[in-house]
């Protein structure tokens, strides 16, 4: 997977909102995204806190990785994989999707920003989709 240039720079301008500020980035897209998508919500622990920051982490880790695909591959596919076993469907994706752009959006993301993310969110997405369900390819 390759990136462009200016995408990952635009991304990586966003590091902060999901390293520094895991706690309200993360309760905020919990929000977002069961306020669009309720019937998600009983896949998650009722205490959001911890899986909060899990997603800070993990968004943390993709924008350092997301430059070295070698690296970054293995780690998304069995992410993937994982969410299989909590009930994940393809289709679930686009809802994350949607609540990562509205979150950013929120967090003060400019429009080249979001831009950058919607571009490499579907890439990830993609791959990870891919990954753990193979017959969609």
């Amino acid at each position: 997977m390759s990136i462009a240039p200016e995408d990952l720079e635009h991304v990586r301008a966003t590091r902060s909102a999901f390293a520094e500020h895991r706690d309200r980035t993360g309760a905020l897209f919990y929000d977002l995204l069961f306020a669009e998508n309720p019937e998600l919500k009983s896949m998650f622990p009722s205490d959001l806190a911890d899986q909060g920051r899990k997603l800070g982490a993990t968004i943390a880790v993709a924008i350092d990785l997301a430059n070295d695909w070698e690296r970054l591959s293995p780690i998304l596919e069995n992410l993937a994989r994982r969410h299989l076993g909590y009930g994940v469907e393809a289709k679930h994706y686009d809802a994350v999707g949607a609540a990562l752009l509205a979150t950013l959006s929120q967090a003060g993301a400019t429009p080249e920003q979001s831009g950058a993310w919607a571009r490499v969110y579907s890439k990830i997405s993609g791959h990870m989709i891919g990954a753990a369900y193979p017959d969609l390819r």
